[in-house]
C-alpha cells in the first residue's frame, strides 16, 4: 500500500483556487482515485479553501491557507489550516431550512459534509479535516 502526504501553503486569495486542483490531481495519481470520487474531492476541498480565505483570514493577502493531504489506496485525508480566529461550526446555519433556501451563500460547509464521509475540526475551529474512503 503506498502512502502518499503532501503540503501546499497558498495566500489568501481567491485566485490561488486553480492551484489548489492541480495539487489535488497530482495526489489523485499517486494513490488512484477514480474520477467520481475525484470530482466529490475537488468539491469539497474547493469549498474548504474559498472559506478559510473569505470568513477565515478574510482575504487578507498576508495570510495563507495550507492544505496537507495524507492517502493511500483505502483513503485521502485533506486538512485546510487558516490564520483566522477560527468559528463554531455547529452554529453555521442549516442551508436547507426553509428561512434560508433563497440565500446566495453559506452552503460551502454543509457541502463538504455531503460529499465528504468524516469532517472534523480543530477545538479553534480554524483548521477542518476532510476524510474520503477510496472504496464502498
Amino acid at each position: 500500500m503506498t502512502s502518499y502526504s503532501k503540503q501546499l501553503t497558498i495566500p489568501s486569495s481567491l485566485d490561488e483556487i486553480p492551484q489548489v486542483d492541480s495539487f489535488l490531481e497530482h495526489a489523485f495519481t499517486q494513490i488512484s482515485v477514480n474520477e467520481d470520487k475525484q470530482n466529490d474531492i475537488l468539491l469539497a476541498a474547493t469549498e474548504g479553501v474559498t472559506n478559510a480565505i473569505i470568513h477565515g483570514n478574510h482575504e487578507e493577502a498576508d495570510k495563507s491557507v495550507t492544505l496537507t493531504v495524507d492517502g493511500d489506496s483505502d483513503q485521502l485525508a485533506i486538512t485546510i489550516e487558516d490564520e483566522g480566529p477560527g468559528f463554531d461550526p455547529n452554529d453555521v446555519p442549516d442551508p436547507t431550512a426553509d428561512s434560508n433556501l433563497l440565500k446566495t451563500g453559506g452552503r460551502g460547509v454543509f457541502l463538504m459534509k455531503e460529499y465528504a464521509d468524516e469532517m472534523t475540526y480543530n477545538s479553534k475551529g480554524n483548521c477542518v479535516t476532510i476524510t474520503f474512503r477510496l472504496h464502498d
